[in-house]
């Protein structure tokens, strides 16, 4: 019974990921717009054909002696987006970036919140424009239930490819437990 079990999971992990179909059409993300979202690519494959979002993928970190802070971005391909998902009116496939964060201040470790199961709902759910700067979500995990995040802005210092500021949008900075106006250094 146990050795049915385990191949029962392997063969669900093995055989049943959800995948692109072959037949969905591709569209650039490098061309989407304001009406890409219409019933008329319904099914299709939103996907980052250009490569951009990879500059972002990996752990971006500042410390200072008794402050580490740390995020960890990566790179999902071709997930299934159902109609309703992040207010996506279709049914589609998109490549996104999602991440995670940890915070640690006088040894202490403040949030730690580096592994999530849901990618459709993650620490750091990451969009905007991609090139030079990305506009996260910032999901409060640890603080009040009414306090669900905000918006943060990572963007590359100019002529740059491995720094950037972490900077919470004026209009939504409140009291976060992770530091604000910092300078990430990729890793």
């Amino acid at each position: 019974m146990k050795k049915t079990f385990i191949l029962a999971i392997l063969f669900t992990f093995t055989f049943c990921k959800a995948q692109v179909p072959s037949s969905a059409t591709i569209i650039p993300m490098n061309s989407m717009n304001e009406n890409s979202f219409n019933i008329t690519n319904n099914g299709k494959y939103f996907k980052d054909t250009d490569n951009t979002f990879d500059q972002w993928v990996g752990t971006w970190q500042y410390t200072n002696g008794i402050t580490v802070f740390k995020i960890v971005i990566q790179k999902i391909t071709g997930k299934y987006m159902p109609k309703g998902t992040h207010n996506i009116p279709i049914n589609c496939y998109m490549d996104i970036l999602v991440g995670g964060y940890y915070y640690k201040e006088n040894g202490v470790v403040k949030t730690k919140h580096l592994v999530y199961s849901n990618v459709l709902n993650p620490p750091l759910d990451i969009g905007g424009n991609t090139l030079i700067k990305a506009n996260i979500f910032y999901n409060e995990i640890d603080k009040r239930p009414n306090l669900s995040g905000g918006f943060v802005n990572l963007t590359l210092l100019p002529g740059s490819t491995t720094q950037a500021t972490w900077a919470f949008d004026p209009a939504y900075r409140r009291n976060y437990s992770v530091p604000d106006n910092l300078i990430l250094t990729k890793l």
